[in-house]
């Protein structure tokens, strides 16, 4: 981005790097520890948890969780995470092998992170990266102490990404200012990366609408900005197939978010997902 800034021609960097990005299979963990809450929430073997809303006093609480053969695991959490700060705690725990120094029988030790309270800000995904766990399984201990309750806290798990997800969709729906100076200057000077976002990846994008609608659609509707659609006329007609996609016996995706959208959760924001069904609904394969 800096180079590009200051003048220099995106084929002088090569397109062969940028080009890359394109490729699922050059994502890196980096890149998954990056992930948005919602963005995790996509992915094909995410686990989402709550605590009780409000949690109680004197909770004492331990749960684990696994993705089973993943390599590491990633842990963020929502905005609305909230504990009694140095007083309603969790913790983070995982198994971890260590070898001794003569290089016989390795130990399984336990890696704990943690305590974390308070606001969001000090839980891992918001102003903390996202938290990486090298196992499939790890453990949590929620404690509180007898007076003042609040939210609580949820959270995502996920080690892998949404399918066909690359580093270029990654800059596509990422919320941070010098992405989205990035994605405009390729976007502008790349034929190729404009095509790819008008088409396939707005598939992918939709693709995560229709499987999780309520995490996937703001995404989509950054990913339409970004792009510069301004009308539902001009998306991709494979995106309206999909959507037109009979998902059960009779009824569509399209039907099926649609019963999502009248469906009200309280503890959901639910706010960008009707904002993209009213984008979505003038088209005229979809009025009826």
């Amino acid at each position: 981005l800096f180079l590009l800034e200051n003048g220099a021609s995106l084929h002088e960097l090569t397109s062969k790097e940028v080009l890359s990005m394109l490729d699922s299979n050059t994502l890196r963990k980096e890149h998954l520890k990056s992930f948005s809450f919602d963005l995790a929430c996509c992915s094909s073997d995410a686990i989402v948890h709550d605590s009780p809303h409000n949690y109680p006093n004197n909770a004492d609480i331990s749960e684990s969780f696994s993705i089973p053969g993943a390599s590491s695991v990633y842990v963020s959490f929502h905005q609305y995470t909230f504990t009694e700060n140095r007083y309603d705690k969790l913790k983070i725990l995982w198994p971890s092998t260590t070898t001794h120094e003569n290089n016989s029988h390795p130990a399984i030790a336990q890696t704990t992170e943690g305590p974390y309270s308070g606001s969001t800000e000090n839980f891992p995904g918001k102003g903390i990266q996202a938290l990486q766990i090298q196992s499939d399984s790890f453990d949590i201990h929620f404690t509180s102490d007898r007076s003042n309750t609040y939210w609580g806290y949820r959270f995502v798990v996920w080690s892998q990404a949404p399918k066909n997800w690359c580093h270029f969709c990654n800059i596509m729906v990422s919320d941070k200012k010098e992405d989205a100076m990035f994605f405009k200057l390729v976007f502008e000077a790349l034929p190729e990366f404009k095509q790819y976002a008008e088409g396939q990846m707005m598939q992918v994008l939709f693709n995560m609408f229709v499987n999780s609608p309520h995490n996937a659609s703001l995404l989509v509707l950054r990913a339409l900005e970004r792009t510069g659609i301004k009308s539902v006329i001009y998306i991709c007609d494979d995106v309206i197939d999909l959507l037109l996609t009979e998902h059960v016996k009779g009824r569509s995706n399209w039907c099926l978010i649609l019963d999502v959208d009248l469906k009200t959760d309280n503890d959901n924001d639910d706010s960008s997902m009707e904002e993209l069904i009213s984008w979505l609904k003038p088209h005229p394969r979809l009025l009826g």
